[in-house]
């Protein structure tokens, strides 16, 4: 995606190098004739992605010129590979090291103890160049009390605020200025609270099928994703932006379920294969007064694991917009189901960490978190995916869903940390990055 970019908006023209392991970088797509979608293809590459050291060394010399400006595109996994070019094969000096993502480059290193690829950036003599820039959306700073325990414990300590090793601060603004500025559109969180013994009794047969292993929890979590998708019971609060959404992109705990472990993980390959499922059976075990949205959610998985092309296919799939849906039966006995002007669909793509970081889909309306999470960079950095703007976008939305446990009362379950755990958790991250709170 960073080559991508900066071969557009580059108005120097460029010599492209890629340094990582996955060989996909690069390579051309099929081209249809009807697709506009953006595409890194062969030919920003001037030599395909590598982890040669030598060999790098050798193209960058050899296709270095007075015109161009040569970029290395790594990851910091493959920074191995750009310091054996620099100290083995007489790669130069860089004028320039950007490290995106720089709260990755922070925390421990441990004297007689092999650095994390990570901290490694930060050594001049290790990959050498003139200068370095951090950028970053989470800046992480380490607190009084880390900084005393690594003193006493004879730790170096990465944080981001010492200038020593990150330099001063060259420029900062904030989520408010960026919003005031029409840099990024707002987001609002939603929380809905689905009660787990209603949604049981309505997908009974569902629940019975020995082919899935599908929960009655993930179950309630996917109607109240699916309710919040679709505003449902959310007129009055969101009177400016009441159409149904059409992209989101879902938090789970785990790819796969693990057969017979003692506690239950929230699947993303299990929610993408259920979703619609579970909603069509809820909806059509509707009492006759109950009006219900329309809407059809699509959901697909994706994780880390996938090649660079693979990925690219996921994330054109939710860019793209779904094809229009055939009408439903638009009334449930004597009663309309609540209807727009045409069935909508959204398209829901799961995941456990890969969306988090370098994902650009502007139209993306919805981050859904289905279960808590532990650290507060991923959930900003998440919260990002949906305030970046598109045309008529108004705003991004954090969605929340919490079960309440059959037998308990909704207004009992708030004294409950464990059942509304992810949405302290949320909250709690926001506050930490987000001026405003």
């Amino acid at each position: 995606q960073t080559l991508t970019e900066w071969t557009q908006e580059s108005s120097t023209p460029l010599r492209n190098f890629a340094v990582c392991s996955d060989t996909d970088v690069g390579k051309k797509r099929k081209k249809n004739v009807d697709d506009d979608l953006v595409r890194t293809f062969v030919h920003e590459l001037q030599y395909p992605a590598t982890t040669d050291a030598a060999s790098l060394a050798r193209h960058v010399e050899k296709l270095h010129d007075d015109h161009h400006m040569t970029v290395v595109y790594a990851t910091y996994h493959s920074i191995g590979v750009v310091r054996d070019a620099q100290h083995e094969h007489g790669l130069g000096a860089f004028d320039l090291i950007v490290c995106d993502e720089a709260h990755r480059t922070t925390g421990a290193k441990f004297e007689g103890e092999d650095e994390s690829l990570f901290v490694r950036v930060h050594d001049a003599d290790y990959v050498r160049a003139r200068k370095r820039l951090y950028m970053t959306a989470t800046p992480r700073i380490y607190g009084d009390v880390a900084k005393a325990t690594a003193e006493r414990d004879e730790v170096e300590l990465c944080s981001m605020d010492d200038e020593a090793l990150y330099g001063p601060q060259l420029h900062l603004i904030t989520f408010s200025e960026a919003v005031k500025r029409g840099l990024l559109v707002d987001y609002k969180v939603v929380v809905l609270a689905i009660e787990e013994a209603h949604v049981s009794r309505r997908i009974q047969q569902l629940l019975k099928d020995p082919d899935n292993q599908l929960r009655v929890d993930d179950a309630s979590k996917i109607i109240g994703c699916w309710k919040a998708l679709s505003k449902y019971g959310l007129e009055e609060s969101l009177a400016d932006d009441v159409e149904p959404m059409k992209r989101a992109v879902a938090f789970c705990q785990v790819i796969e379920a693990s057969l017979g472990a003692k506690t239950h993980k929230v699947s993303s390959k299990n929610i993408a294969s259920m979703f619609q499922a579970v909603v069509e059976a809820y909806r059509e075990s509707a009492d006759p007064d109950e009006a219900l949205p329309l809407l059809r959610c699509e959901a697909e998985h994706v994780d880390g694991s996938m090649t660079a092309s693979e990925k690219e296919e996921k994330i054109a799939w939710l860019k793209a917009d779904a094809p229009a849906a055939e009408a439903p039966v638009a009334q449930h006995g004597t009663s309309p189901i609540k209807a727009f002007s045409d069935p909508a669909t959204c398209r829901v793509l799961t995941n456990v960490r890969c969306l988090s970081e370098g994902v650009d889909v502007p139209a993306l309306d919805a981050v859904l978190f289905l279960t808590p999470r532990n650290s507060q960079i991923d959930v900003v950095q998440s919260v990002g995916r949906v305030m970046r703007k598109a045309p008529g976008k108004t705003r991004g939305y954090v969605i929340l869903p919490v079960v309440i446990p059959a037998g308990v009362e909704p207004h009992e379950a708030l004294n409950d940390n464990q059942t509304y755990k992810v949405v302290w958790q949320v909250l709690q991250a926001l506050r930490a990055h987000d001026d405003r709170f």
